[in-house]
């Protein structure tokens, strides 16, 4: 049965002009669904930066980091720059290899005042490693290690805009770091935040800048890009050799030990649990309002059931009738998501400014972009869609009514039952989901707390 565009775009005005003629309860309806499903958007935007793409790198699974352990240091997480050379030339399952270690530094260029910053003083390799491109200029080589006095840096994308006001000639500009010149040779794009959101600025870092002594004492740590034909359990059984090898050909080294860590654990560590149920306490409580809004609009609709059964009646087929109510929660669907995304806009910049100082990697670059924007929308379209399919549902099982005399809502018998049960039902539901949603919400709050306060 074709159905003419004209029925649809006649209801979505007809439902458009009812929930005007009703602005208190269209308000109330757009207010917990905007409430709800901005929150969920927000965590929903903040799971796919932090968590979906948290090591936003070329064929990351051939990422892994390098941990060391030896019979002084047990429980060390960072190796020595010779035992990381040692594991570049003598590894044959390792593609590339880097190292770096974390420090803050005073910068001071021109007018501007002094500011501290977060360091990361890293191997030439550092980036070629993470194959992660800069967006001006170019990242570190190797021919760099053989000059003492170019000292290199390579901006973050937020310090060049914040600290630099994105001054388009950065590239050559001579700053200061711990009063010593550094030459800026490129700025890297904004989704770059490795080894942390708060890394400001890369510097080189040449072993041949250390004495042998030094070198031995620095702990750095180690990324290493495994090759195409490698897998996890081949890196694991050379690591093996490796160590009994190193540490049978020096004293200092006794007793060493490797392990490898994929790149999206080590950089995920246990934020992620948090997240992960503050994103299913923020998914309960969706569903909770959902529950209650589906309760709502279902009763709303009923008012309209006397037109549905005049031109039932009159012959209006079901298919009719079942396609115009789904077309009728088109408008509200969209008014509600509408107020969803200005509700996460909103809150997710408050909840950026909030948080800024908690640390959460990546939080940073957390958007309301065109993913969030279908999230939100699937959202409001199921919601709606099972309102009106709950409306409408009793109709199939009412053929033949007597027009004004028994409306839906005084209709006895089988479809009276039904539709109790199924209000019943979405009570229980509710109250399960109010549960699960204090819970997942306590142990949420908890994780964080937690995280916020390590021992």
């Amino acid at each position: 049965m074709r159905i003419p565009i004209e029925w649809i775009n006649e209801r979505v005005k007809h439902s458009t002009r009812k929930m005007l003629r009703r602005p208190f309860f269209t308000l109330a309806i757009l207010a917990l669904f905007g409430l709800a499903g901005g929150l969920n958007t927000i965590v929903f935007s903040i799971l796919n930066v932090v968590v979906f793409q948290a090591a936003p790198f070329p064929q990351a699974d051939r990422l892994f980091q390098i941990s060391c352990s030896t019979s002084v240091v047990p429980q060390g997480k960072a190796c020595s720059v010779p035992i990381a050379v040692s594991l570049r030339q003598q590894s044959s399952a390792i593609d590339n290899l880097a190292y770096y270690s974390t420090d803050t530094a005073i910068a001071a260029y021109g007018n501007h005042e002094e500011r501290l910053i977060s360091v990361a003083s890293v191997s030439s390799s550092f980036f070629s490693t993470l194959r992660r491109w800069p967006e001006k200029g170019r990242w570190f080589m190797a021919a760099d290690n053989t000059s003492l006095t170019n000292n290199l840096v390579v901006l973050s994308h937020a310090l060049w805009q914040k600290y630099f006001e994105g001054q388009s000639d950065i590239l050559g500009t001579t700053i200061s770091l711990n009063n010593k010149p550094f030459v800026v040779c490129g700025v890297m794009p904004r989704d770059f935040t490795f080894p942390d959101s708060q890394t400001d600025a890369w510097i080189l870092d040449p072993l041949t800048v250390r004495s042998v002594e030094d070198a031995g004492l620095w702990q750095s740590t180690v990324i290493i890009r495994l090759k195409d034909q490698a897998t996890q359990q081949t890196l694991r059984n050379e690591l093996s050799v490796l160590a009994k090898r190193l540490s049978s050909g020096s004293s200092s080294d006794s007793g060493l030990a490797f392990s490898s860590v994929p790149m999206r654990t080590f950089v995920l560590g246990e934020g992620a649990h948090a997240i992960w149920l503050l994103f299913a306490a923020t998914a309960c409580l969706l569903v909770l309002v959902g529950g209650s809004l589906v309760n709502l609009l279902a009763l709303e609709n009923i008012s309209g059931h006397n037109d549905q059964l005049v031109r039932m009646t009159l012959g209006a087929s079901r298919i009719r009738l079942f396609v115009e109510c789904i077309a009728e929660s088109f408008a509200p669907a969209m008014f509600a998501s509408m107020a969803a995304l200005v509700f996460a806009n909103g809150g997710l910049h408050l909840f950026q400014v909030a948080t800024e100082d908690w640390g959460i990697s990546r939080s940073e670059l957390a958007v309301v972009g065109p993913r969030e924007w279908l999230y939100c929308i699937c959202m409001a379209a199921i919601v709606f869609l099972v309102s009106a399919l709950l409306a409408f549902w009793p109709l199939i099982h009412t053929p033949s009514l007597l027009v004004g005399r028994r409306s839906l809502s005084v209709t006895k018998g089988h479809g009276q039952i039904q539709w109790r049960v199924l209000q019943a039902g979405a009570i229980i539901l509710q109250l399960s989901m109010a549960s699960v949603l204090l819970s997942s919400a306590s142990a949420a709050a908890r994780t964080l707390w937690d995280l916020l306060n390590p021992p």
